[in-house]
């Protein structure tokens, strides 16, 4: 009796274990993670359009069961004649497949082992279970194409809907002649998330720009970089509304090491014992190299009439001694 209860808890051990890579390439079990992991390490490498262990990976395997399941209820068609090869006479139909298939519509392709070397470890999966995977990456493919150029068109849309739209030349126009441009508009008008990507696509190296909130800077640079499609890199992420985070900063005057955000720097070098007062500027008030003449500094102010002169007072300092901004 004891040892038909060990015989029966080994059984059940043995079926609750990981698969190992052999029993995995053997029964072929698309749910079954080593068999995932065969081909996440042979498909999805960090070089790929998805990364292992990554949300897009598991996307794509979701979007994998649920093409299972529509190949699997999908009727079959009733059985035809093979159209053969096409008549010799019509020669510019000689390489057209005599079946139709939904991959032709698809104007992308996935690298096949021969494209990948001879190291590829795809290399040891049975050719017909890496045709079905290539087939399937190269739906998803498709499909993702096709979704995000849906949102970008949606999102072009409601761009030009904004009101601030018919003013960004005028505005950038105004910017080249003025060294301060005050931009005002009601709420939602645009001015926080589009003004920041007219100066950005004008060729602006350096846009700074302010939030009453942290939590309102960080708002604003996910939408910013989703409206941008993060073409600009982390400057349209993050750290373009940063200016209401600290980070280690060394003053060029008396050398003091602390964590300022940029507002903070400024007064301490406006008030910094070392720094010159009078006389010709130094060298750190010299004019910048001609990369950095193309920068702005874009600042929405939040603000009520009785604050405006104080919170306008850090633009009238920068001005005193950034004549260069």
């Amino acid at each position: 009796m004891a040892a038909s209860r060990i015989r029966e808890g080994r059984a059940h051990r043995d079926r609750s274990r990981a698969p190992s890579e052999e029993e995995a390439l053997g029964k072929w079990d698309w749910n079954c993670p080593e068999t995932r992991r065969l081909f996440e390490e042979a498909f999805f490498g960090d070089e790929d359009y998805i990364r292992q262990d990554s949300e897009e990976c598991q996307k794509f395997w979701s979007f994998f069961e649920r093409l299972q399941r529509f190949q699997n209820l999908r009727t079959p068609r009733k059985e035809e004649k093979d159209p053969g090869r096409p008549q010799p006479g019509n020669p510019a139909l000689a390489d057209l497949p005599g079946a139709y298939d939904s991959r032709y519509r698809i104007n992308l392709s996935v690298l096949g082992p021969d494209a990948r070397g001879p190291r590829w470890p795809g290399r040891r999966l049975p050719p017909e279970r890496v045709s079905e995977f290539r087939q399937a990456l190269s739906h998803y493919l498709d499909f993702s194409q096709k979704q995000a150029l849906g949102r970008l068109a949606r999102l072009q849309r409601e761009r030009a809907a904004l009101p601030i739209f018919q003013y960004g030349n005028r505005i950038l126009k105004t910017l080249k002649r003025h060294q301060v441009v005050v931009v005002a508009g009601d709420t939602g008008c645009g001015k926080s998330t589009q003004v920041p990507q007219y100066l950005l696509a004008a060729g602006f190296s350096h846009v700074a720009c302010t939030q009453p909130r942290r939590i309102a800077c960080v708002s604003l640079a996910k939408r910013v970089g989703f409206e941008s499609l993060s073409q600009y890199g982390s400057q349209s992420d993050t750290d373009l509304y940063s200016d209401c985070l600290r980070s280690f900063w060394t003053c060029p005057h008396c050398g003091l090491h602390l964590p300022l955000t940029p507002l903070e720097r400024m007064a301490h070098e406006n008030t910094c014992p070392q720094a010159p007062r009078d006389g010709p500027p130094g060298p750190e008030e010299a004019a910048p190299e001609p990369q950095q003449k193309a920068s702005a500094l874009q600042r929405p102010y939040h603000c009520e009439a009785c604050q405006q002169d104080f919170l306008f007072t850090p633009t009238e300092v920068l001005r005193h001694w950034r004549q260069h901004v």
